[in-house]
């Protein structure tokens, strides 16, 4: 495990991939669950930052559209989750940015997810920055 992990990016832009994932693993996984942050390097010396929750996980039907603008998982008339269910699905906007936020760094978003199992979201970036 590294002691620090350096990424050359548009300071803004990354804070708001980020603020973004956490955003959506907060309101995805039930109280009692929990959140976690990781960065790495991958075996091919990239930097990543994983965002996992205990969350409801996304069918894997759905993964195929998760980063479309406006496509949305549930119901987004009630973005909220508790102890009993998870009720519905944002604006379908946080996910959507974070994969254009990883494209316009040469990067790409990796998620892995299962229902009842929670998500992981893996944010990778190239070992250079963009020229």
């Amino acid at each position: 495990m590294l002691d620090q992990l350096f990424i050359t990016t548009d300071h803004a832009k990354f804070k708001n991939a980020v603020r973004e994932r956490v955003q959506t693993a907060i309101k995805c996984t039930a109280d009692g669950g929990s959140i976690a942050i990781d960065g790495v390097e991958d075996e091919s010396n990239r930097p990543t930052l994983s965002v996992s929750d205990t969350g409801v996980g996304i069918a894997e039907e759905e993964q195929a559209r998760i980063f479309e603008l406006f496509y949305g998982v549930g119901e987004p008339i009630h973005p909220h989750s508790s102890a009993a269910d998870f009720l519905g699905g944002g604006m379908g906007v946080g996910l959507a940015i974070v994969g254009e936020i990883a494209a316009a760094y040469q990067g790409t978003m990796e998620v892995d997810s299962s229902i009842g199992k929670g998500s992981t979201f893996t944010l990778i970036t190239p070992q250079h920055p963009p020229a």
